[in-house]
């Protein structure tokens, strides 16, 4: 093998040691994002289900919403803005994950465990949505409305 062959063997050599070097980064990177975002989302959710806690107003109208009983109709107007801005909270937190699934950062399988609550599964939102698909991508309102919430 001449000087030249070694040369050469060794670049092909630090070549594919690198190829190899950033694909661990990649993986690592992928795997730190992933974190990130499930993170991210858990944090969001903690934050919709803290100002529930935080909010009398909300919390009442809240319970006019979710309790069958419960007359709707005795929502004030106060109530209905921050129910509306909740429920729009509640959809931008759904729509994040959902994005993250269809970039990849995701896995699909994610899809799979979102269990929409009792706030998206009532007949006042049923009647808010509507209004609201205009904010989504026509993607992400066409999996949304495979959700459970869309059947009473």
């Amino acid at each position: 093998m001449t000087n030249q062959q070694t040369i050469e063997l060794i670049g092909i050599c630090a070549v594919v040691l690198s190829l190899v070097f950033v694909g661990f980064e990649l993986r690592q990177n992928s795997s730190i994002a992933r974190t990130e975002v499930q993170q991210s989302f858990t944090a969001s959710l903690s934050e919709l289900s803290a100002s529930i806690s935080h909010d009398s107003e909300l919390a009442v109208a809240l319970q006019k919403v979710l309790n069958p009983g419960e007359a709707t109709e005795t929502i004030t107007e106060i109530e209905h803005i921050k129910l509306q801005t909740f429920i729009v909270a509640d959809l931008y937190v759904l729509y994040g994950l959902f994005l993250s699934v269809e970039e990849g950062v995701l896995p699909e399988e994610y899809l799979s465990m979102v269990n929409v609550s009792g706030l998206l599964n009532n007949d006042y939102f049923r009647n808010f949505w509507p209004s609201q698909t205009n904010q989504f991508s026509p993607e992400f309102v066409a999996f949304f409305e495979t959700l459970p919430w869309n059947n009473k």
